[in-house]
């Protein structure tokens, strides 16, 4: 385990290097990230773990982010929304309403912010992030306007508190695999996608699920709604979260999410750039670029949505046997909702991952090799070539029919990776 966090650390620092100098290429990114991987899926496969290797995973992960926190990001320029947010947030009360590009030409940004403006992408769509992650953008805002290092480091502890939680539910290997897993730490520490903070919130919530105190229910529907008011998506989720639990937990988070919105209700919200980005936004696709191929954009994503709605309900009929054997399967959810949706970005594995972590499959981890070659787009049409649609989805593929193999319809797919 030594040498592969040895050479994890290894092709981190080669990052950061790079990202200070000419910046990380796509060609570097795969030849750590694929790599990586498989290294560290082999160290972790017949290790033995105990309590007090949680410090020494800690400090792992805790090094690795800590090499992103000052590297710049990587292949990306999300962050310029986030950091244009956080200064709308605490300058003008809400980030909501109005888009970037309706700034331009503006004479009284600071030139903190005119920096900022430049480099937002979509600047004619209003942002699409809801008010828990709104509150993080405005923190780093306050601790250094402008500036990426607050918002990598927030992230990053946000993470580390998920890694501890993964590790009390009894997920030892799954912990090292996300917590020292390259896509994760790039696009977190170096890039700041904040998809991360939603996966903690459910992940928090099904710690609370299974606690014994008669609070805990509650606790479980509070996480749960703020993880909606983070990213949307995660609304799939709770019925799946909170089946089983008493009333006040399907109070609990729907009054959750209320809470956070309250500040935005007299204005606009997220909802307005949800909407754009779900009527319009396609890339990378997996079932549905095939829908789409054969129907048409429009009806494909009718198809996928009925597709995913299905699924949902298949898994909310077999979610009593998974509570006796597994818990909430929130792994499949979220693996069923990227297949059909018609954009899947490689930082959407956060989505999944600390759930996989749970039960660690072939399927899961492969994803999170290959799906860096998402980032082998056209930097001006913005489509992939289609040796890397293959590269990416023929071993998920592969690994999805072995997984099943081994399953043979019973728990315990973790024991086949």
């Amino acid at each position: 385990m030594a040498l592969a966090v040895a050479a994890l650390f290894g092709g981190c620092l080669s990052w950061t290097w790079a990202s200070l100098g000419d910046g990380v290429s796509p060609m570097h990114l795969w030849l750590v990230a694929v790599p990586g991987m498989a290294v560290l899926i082999a160290a972790t496969r017949d290790a033995a773990w105990s309590r007090s290797d949680l410090p020494l995973l800690l400090a792992a992960a805790a090094t690795l982010r800590l090499l992103g926190i000052v590297g710049a990001p990587i292949l990306e320029d999300d962050h310029y929304r986030y950091l244009w947010d956080g200064f709308r947030l605490i300058e003008h009360g809400t980030p909501y309403g109005v888009p970037p590009a309706a700034s331009f030409g503006d004479t009284s940004l600071p030139q903190y912010a005119e920096d900022l403006l430049s480099g937002v992408n979509n600047p004619d769509v209003p942002t699409i992030y809801g008010p828990v992650l709104q509150a993080l953008f405005g923190i780093s805002h306050l601790i250094a306007p402008g500036q990426l290092w607050p918002l990598k480091s927030l992230l990053s502890l946000i993470d580390l508190g998920m890694l501890v939680l993964l590790w009390q539910l009894g997920a030892r290997r799954g912990a090292w695999l996300y917590g020292l897993c390259p896509l994760v730490v790039k696009e977190i520490a170096y890039t700041a996608h904040p998809d991360g903070v939603m996966a903690m919130l459910l992940v928090a919530a099904l710690w609370a699920r299974g606690r014994p105190n008669r609070h805990a229910a509650v606790g479980c529907g509070v996480a749960a709604g703020l993880a909606v008011a983070a990213k949307i998506n995660a609304v799939v989720a709770l019925p799946l979260l909170l089946w089983g639990l008493p009333p006040l937990a399907w109070l609990a988070a729907p009054l959750a999410t209320l809470v956070a919105y309250l500040p935005f209700l007299d204005g606009a919200t997220d909802f307005a750039g949800l909407r754009v980005f779900a009527q319009l936004w396609v890339y990378n696709p997996a079932l549905f670029g095939l829908a789409s191929a054969a129907l048409g954009d429009a009806d494909a994503r009718k198809a996928m949505a009925l597709s995913f709605g299905l699924i949902a309900l298949l898994l909310l009929v077999r979610q009593q046997r998974w509570a006796r054997e597994d818990g909430p399967r929130l792994d499949l959810i979220f693996a069923a909702l990227l297949v059909c949706a018609p954009t899947i970005n490689p930082w959407y594995l956060l989505w999944s991952l600390p759930f996989a972590a749970l039960r660690p499959s072939r399927t899961a981890w492969t994803a999170a090799a290959t799906l860096t070659f998402a980032y082998a787009h056209d930097p001006i049409r913005y489509v992939l070539p289609v040796w890397a649609v293959v590269a990416q989805f023929l071993p998920i593929a592969i690994a999805f029919a072995l997984d099943c193999r081994a399953a043979t319809g019973r728990p315990g797919v973790s024991k086949q990776l």
